[in-house]
């Protein structure tokens, strides 16, 4: 039965992780290639400012590697700043038509991993002997928190520390509301098998390592 619990709860931190916003492309293989740049058809001028700005992220990456008198969190500050303003350079050589193609396939994905997910749950009702009730209330509630979670990654507005902290918020609010679905004594045999960090300060993504190894955003 825990291994129940222990997948409901990181089938919306792995969402959380896949989510996280990178650049469309990180600089290996050829470019426009990375996730979400199916059948975006750039040309080759396209291509080639691509690998040069690729070439241009790669080398700030490994400089910003090499800084020793600098705050970890200074670091990851540095890291953030970087990888966003090479995502909003790559968007720039787009045309409005395959933005519109990248913003598709983005929706793609994200309904790809809510039907994992929903498929993941159908199968843990015959083996664990969910109810009814309790699968549509599973499944919505995962919608909800996913939803929840691409909204967040898309606002490019908020700094890490920020994104972290709403993220906590939310997958606070994901535990509070599992709590209400699942009966008395699975929800106490869900919280017997969390890792002790996971019960101490909200858990879950931005409070330190989640299941599955996910760290989160961290401080």
């Amino acid at each position: 039965m825990k291994k129940l619990f222990f997948m409901l709860f990181t089938l919306v931190v792995a969402a959380a992780a896949m989510s996280q916003p990178t650049p469309m492309h990180r600089g290996h293989g050829k470019p426009g290639q990375g996730p979400g740049m199916q059948n975006i058809n750039m040309t080759e001028s396209q291509k080639a400012e691509m690998k040069k700005l690729n070439e241009s992220f790669r080398q700030k990456m490994q400089d910003l590697n090499k800084k020793e008198s600098i705050t970890v969190k200074q670091q990851r500050d540095q890291r953030e700043a970087l990888m966003n303003a090479h995502r909003k350079d790559m968007e720039k050589i787009l045309t409005p038509e395959q933005k519109q193609q990248l913003a598709k396939n983005r929706d793609e994905h994200h309904a790809q991993q809510k039907e994992m997910m929903e498929k993941r749950i159908d199968d843990a009702k015959s083996k664990f002997g969910l109810s009814e009730q309790q699968v549509t209330s599973l499944k919505s509630l995962n919608g909800k928190t996913m939803a929840q979670m691409k909204a967040l990654h898309e606002n490019q507005s908020l700094d890490r520390i920020a994104r972290r902290d709403q993220m906590a918020s939310i997958m606070e609010a994901h535990k509070t509301e599992m709590s209400k679905i699942l009966t008395k004594d699975q929800l106490q045999q869900w919280k017997e098998m969390q890792p002790p960090h996971m019960m101490k300060g909200g858990g879950g993504p931005g409070r330190g390592p989640g299941p599955g190894g996910h760290k989160g955003f961290e401080s």
